[in-house]
């Protein structure tokens, strides 16, 4: 599976958990990532974080590798660290999910 192809079935398993998500259109440069932006107000954010737990716990089975939310990171070569922060990204950041192409 290519990893636009990845990252669509991660958008639509997503959406159909969650509801439409806000996803950016065409301003990934990689067609492996997924980007939406953070929510505006508490319920937004909280649904932010809901979207992005969802993806680590749906890792192995998406070919999840990456999360960000805002200014932490959790990525699948470390996934003992958990939330990590990212110095140099703002709290308000928004959602990063990126894939990789599935093996065989």
């Amino acid at each position: 599976m290519a990893p636009a192809e990845r990252a669509g079935a991660v958008r639509t398993a997503l959406d159909g958990q969650l509801g439409p998500i806000a996803w950016a259109e065409g301003e990934a440069a990689d067609p492996a990532t997924l980007t939406a932006p953070a929510g505006a107000d508490e319920a937004g954010l909280r649904r932010t974080w809901a979207a992005a737990h969802w993806a680590v716990a749906s890792a192995d089975e998406y070919g999840v590798v990456r999360v960000q939310v805002g200014d932490r990171v959790w990525d699948r070569t470390s996934p003992e660290e958990g939330w990590t922060p990212l110095e140099d990204a703002a709290p308000d950041a928004g959602l990063s999910i990126s894939v990789v192409p599935a093996e065989g």
